[in-house]
């Protein structure tokens, strides 16, 4: 009986203290400062934060009205630019393939050859959806980028704790560490 009441108390033991060091290690995540490039957000490292590190550090509120939101942004943005700059491009390229190859002359006499048109019209098609997903993707970029900007600004304004007293890994294995 004893011995069963031993491994009851060591088991419930090694459960409370795991709970306690997972609670303290996931809490005690917060570096000095984050930086933003390119609508990702870095810690003092260099180290791309995840989605759930962002999460901890602003607080549910911040992070679903604003970051999950900037971010889409952001990322439609970028798409609809690279989409828009590919599609005038290769409207481009089209257009003035057809323009060279439109013009066919026979003894100063000229005319237009129908596919040759065609291939125009489709080049100035493209070249306008391509224009009008550039002008969509500008400003949402622009948008994303400052909100995301907004929450980099917070975060950075706001004091470092004076001290703080946490269990964690250290250079010998874990242990209680105090920073000033």
């Amino acid at each position: 009986m004893r011995t069963s009441f031993k491994l009851f108390l060591s088991c419930f033991f090694a459960l409370t203290l795991s709970a306690v060091f997972s609670t303290v290690v996931s809490a005690q995540f917060r570096p000095d400062r984050i930086e933003l490039d390119h609508g990702v957000f870095y810690d003092g490292n260099g180290q791309a934060l995840s989605d759930a590190q962002v999460r901890s550090l602003f607080g549910d509120d911040i992070y679903h009205e604003t970051y999950v939101g900037a971010r889409q942004q952001f990322r439609s943005g970028r798409t609809l630019l690279t989409g828009g700059l590919v599609a005038l491009g290769a409207g481009l390229a089209c257009t003035i393939v057809s323009a060279n190859s439109a013009e066919t002359g026979f003894d100063g006499d000229y005319y237009y050859d129908d596919s040759a048109l065609a291939g125009i019209w489709l080049g100035i098609i493209t070249m306008a959806a391509g224009g009008i997903a550039i002008d969509a993707g500008i400003p949402l970029m622009i948008i994303g980028t400052r909100r995301l900007a907004w929450m980099e600004g917070e975060y950075n304004s706001r004091p470092a704790p004076a001290w703080s007293l946490s269990f964690r890994q250290t250079a010998n294995g874990a242990g209680l560490v105090l920073s000033f």
